[in-house]
């Protein structure tokens, strides 16, 4: 004898464990788990190309912009960072 279940009516309990099963399965079957690690991959080349950037940056700006450099204060705000660290 098949119990009915009650947050379903018209179902069966087994029904509804089949079809909250069939239901997530193509969350799984979708998902591009491979992909992920190659992502983060890039993602991590995008934050060291960004942070080299903002090293090099202050560094241009104050020895090389002519006529007058910009000040280090400046630059190190902008650049997020402390005085010395440009």
């Amino acid at each position: 004898m098949e119990i009915a279940c009650p947050s379903r009516p018209g179902h069966t309990r087994s029904e509804s464990r089949k079809q909250l099963r069939i239901d997530r399965e193509p969350v799984w079957d979708n998902l591009d788990i491979d992909s992920l690690p190659g992502e983060i991959a890039d993602a991590r080349a995008e934050m060291s190309a960004t942070d080299e950037q903002l090293r090099l940056l202050p560094t241009c700006g104050h020895e090389f912009v002519e006529p007058r450099s910009y000040i280090v204060d400046a630059l190190a705000w902008a650049a997020g960072m402390s005085a010395s660290g440009v």
